[in-house]
């Protein structure tokens, strides 16, 4: 199995063990599958957010979890509210291969071909899929192949060769960056996307 977390103010683990830091409020691909339009194929997006009364202000902290399939999107929302294609629901809920459920304060989707996006509805966020998705995932998450190197690379260069390790977190996540469709956008620069982030069009429109 493929496990990838969000947690705290936000820290990243990849499929394969590296580990990423990222600290604006903007809205990333997590993971997604290279190809869309078949019955397994997903893209998760994360939402980040400012708190200005906790204990990390100038942080960022997970408020919410798009999760994109072929046949429906849910929204996992801070709180525990659930959204599907816009419409609040309340778990349980299924629908065809998708069945959601509350344990406690987390809240599990579960999807067709062993996907299973879970969020605690404050600042924990995870990934889950089975070893058959292996290279055949991009986003923050990587690619569960077994190297945790390849996870952090920019266009072959890996983050921590940057004179500077903040300036590599920042290049490694702008090739994530998309659109901020959330109830909350950040309009600041730093959360615009490049002109097309890579296999971002594949959900667009």
């Amino acid at each position: 199995m493929c496990v990838c977390t969000a947690h705290g103010d936000p820290h990243y683990s990849t499929f394969d063990g590296s580990h990423i830091e990222l600290f604006e409020p903007c809205k990333y691909i997590m993971a997604e599958t290279k190809i869309s339009g078949h019955q397994c194929s997903f893209r998760v997006e994360v939402k980040n957010e400012k708190r200005p009364h906790s204990d990390h202000p100038k942080h960022s902290y997970t408020r919410l979890v798009d999760v994109r399939l072929s046949t429906m999107s849910v929204r996992l929302h801070r709180g525990g509210s659930v959204f599907v294609d816009g419409k609040k629901v309340e778990p349980v809920y299924t629908s065809g291969d998708v069945t959601i459920l509350k344990d406690r304060e987390w809240v599990n989707l579960t999807a067709a071909c062993g996907l299973n996006v879970a969020f605690d509805g404050d600042k924990q966020a995870v990934v889950q899929m089975p070893k058959v998705y292996a290279n055949l995932t991009v986003g923050l998450c990587g690619n569960c192949d077994g190297n945790a190197e390849n996870d952090v690379e920019v266009h072959g260069k890996p983050f921590f060769m940057y004179p500077n390790i903040w300036d590599g977190y920042r290049e490694l996540s702008r090739l994530y960056l998309i659109a901020d469709d959330s109830d909350k956008p950040d309009t600041s620069r730093a959360c615009e996307p490049p002109l097309r982030p890579y296999a971002a069009n594949l959900w667009d429109g």
